[in-house]
């Protein structure tokens, strides 16, 4: 068994953060900020830069009970990433995935501002049933040239009633 801030709380909705993943070929930036408009900062711990296919963030937890799971996840995808194509794959099952636009302009720069503004949408990319026991979760980039592909400040774990 793990410690216990890696125990999945059973009936409640448990969020894998990008502090305590495991990278590959991914970066973290602890401090991703913007300002949308005068004075008002966002800052946004994330997920980023990830280099080529193969490029993932793992979580491993303890399932202290058998249950099914949505997984989603919190995420910002800009024009070049749209539609390229994502794994999750937990305990090695591998579903595909593939991340929207969400109205990023971190490389966009349609206004002719210049100015950096991710942003952020909740997404469900499936459903898994997990056994008691140890599990690993993965999120991997699927797609060559993606420009960096999403930003992800969290992937969630929400019970199915």
């Amino acid at each position: 068994a793990f410690e216990g801030g890696k125990w999945l709380a059973p009936s409640l909705t448990n969020e894998l953060l990008p502090l305590r993943a495991t990278l590959e070929g991914v970066s973290f930036s602890r401090d991703l900020r913007w300002m949308e408009i005068f004075g008002d900062w966002h800052v946004v711990p994330a997920l980023q830069n990830w280099k080529a296919a193969g490029s993932r963030a793992s979580w491993e937890f303890y399932v202290p009970e058998s249950s099914r799971y949505f997984v989603d996840i919190e995420y910002s995808c800009n024009t070049d990433a749209d539609l390229k194509e994502g794994i999750l794959d937990i305990d090695g099952g591998r579903q595909p995935f593939v991340p929207v636009y969400t109205g990023d302009t971190w490389s966009d720069d349609e206004s002719g501002w210049g100015r950096a503004m991710p942003r952020f949408m909740n997404r469900r990319i499936g459903m898994v049933s997990m056994e008691q026991g140890n599990h690993r979760l993965s999120i991997e980039m699927n797609s060559e040239d993606c420009g960096g592909w999403i930003r992800l400040s969290k992937a969630s774990l929400l019970p199915v009633c």
